[in-house]
């Protein structure tokens, strides 16, 4: 067999530094959910913020992996809310219910933290389907029109996967309701494409302009009949679209 070459023991080098839990077994134990190992390793000195190959923290991993009491112990201790992970996932990002989502926010949390990969905790919460944590968020005064990587809002997001309480509480809070993204199409195209028929009536009925085309053209109608969304086009021509 052949030397390895020192190019190759570096890059499995580089490898297995990536992969390990600074943290060390706190990470693990917070993943896990086991309180009292968080609390002895804690007690021996551990990093409270120490985070693994990907960023993340204790914190990033008690929230993720639904472990609420012990994510309460790590905010009491003064785990920092606003670590950002790979792509800038920071714990608000990651957080579903309401009351984690609370306590965040009660910390300090940033809610224009912006993840390459998630946008801002709103596109987040609204994308994880989760009302009560878009109220709060709304609430604490989150930025409402704020672009992905792709310009899309949280109200195309919650527009295009149909989730009629998200898409209210959004436009009751001000949302652009015809927002553009990089590629022109709104939130009403989105719903419309993907065959919401519920959420394109949210939004015509709140004064969405449905004649819109995006970059090549098309209108939500267009995009409906693209899509083999009958009824919905039958809704938009219904509220008012110029089928023309």
């Amino acid at each position: 067999m052949g030397r390895v070459s020192s190019a190759t023991v570096l890059l499995f080098a580089l490898f297995a530094l990536s992969c390990a839990d600074e943290g060390g077994s706190l990470y693990e134990s917070a993943r896990s959910g086991d309180l009292r190992a968080v609390q002895a390793y804690l007690a021996d000195g551990a990093d409270i913020d120490g985070q693994d190959g990907g960023g993340f923290t204790p914190l990033h991993a008690s929230i993720m992996h639904g472990h609420p009491q012990l994510t309460r112990y790590l905010l009491a201790q003064g785990a920092d809310v606003n670590v950002a992970a790979i792509y800038g996932v920071t714990a608000l990002h990651v957080a579903v219910d309401a009351d984690t989502v609370r306590r965040l926010l009660a910390k300090g949390a940033r809610l224009d933290a912006w993840s390459k990969t998630r946008g801002t905790p709103l596109h987040a919460a609204v994308n994880q389907n989760s009302p009560e944590a878009v109220r709060l968020l709304l609430e604490s005064g989150a930025p409402l029109n704020t672009g992905d990587t792709s310009g899309s809002s949280a109200l195309h997001h919650g527009a295009g996967k149909g989730r009629d309480a998200v898409v209210t509480l959004l436009i009751d809070a001000g949302a652009d309701i015809d927002a553009v993204n990089d590629l022109d199409f709104t939130p009403l195209h989105w719903a419309a494409g993907n065959g919401h028929g519920g959420v394109v009536a949210i939004l015509m009925d709140a004064g969405a302009v449905a004649t819109v085309k995006s970059h090549n053209g098309l209108t939500a109608r267009d995009l409906a009949l693209a899509k083999g969304h009958v009824d919905v086009a039958r809704i938009l021509e219904t509220k008012g679209t110029d089928p023309s």
